[in-house]
């Protein structure tokens, strides 16, 4: 028996939700990368001159390419109500808007957390929050993996490898280096 047997066709307005979806994705997703890529020129802006001009070159274009595939996507959202559809879209349980929202938040606090703790916690940190509170698999389950990771990260890196990890702020700040 074939499974799409048995599907219902989906109805005029679930389809229309679901183009309004991909749109607002899309526009998330390209937000997202316009402030990546200002962030990379600002942070390449820091470089000598003559380091700084290949990343420039490169992110000017990408930013270029952006800023069209913005325009591109505000031409053909003129008649959708993305706020009305983006709060529809939040509120419902399942929604894939809500989950991509979701983990994008969980990666914008493994950056700002790698920022302030260093990399070994941060990474340990996110593993456990994504499979306590996320998964919901057991503490004692949550806990051994993430100090496992953090325990091979560690030993990968940084006696195999001899690289040495950004250990973060409160590391800097605790063996007297002045970060601010």
């Amino acid at each position: 028996m074939d499974v799409k047997e048995n599907t219902p066709e989906p109805s005029a307005n679930e389809k229309v939700h679901a183009i309004n979806q991909t749109k607002i994705l899309e526009v998330i997703f390209v937000a997202l990368l316009i402030l990546v890529l200002v962030a990379a020129i600002f942070e390449a802006w820091t470089y000598s001159f003559v380091a700084a001009r290949p990343p420039l070159i490169i992110l000017g274009v990408a930013l270029l390419l952006v800023i069209i595939q913005a325009r591109r996507l505000r031409k053909g959202i003129l008649g959708v109500l993305i706020g009305e559809e983006l709060k529809k879209s939040l509120q419902k349980k399942d929604s894939v808007v809500r989950k991509v929202a979701a983990i994008t938040g969980c990666m914008l606090a493994l950056v700002a957390a790698m920022v302030v703790a260093g990399q070994h916690i941060a990474v340990g940190l996110f593993i456990f929050i994504l499979m306590y509170y996320v998964s919901k698999e057991s503490f004692k389950l949550s806990f051994n993996v993430a100090l496992g990771s953090i325990a091979v990260i560690f030993l990968l890196f940084e006696w195999v490898l001899d690289i040495e990890l950004y250990r973060g702020i409160v590391y800097l700040l605790l063996n007297g280096y002045k970060v601010f």
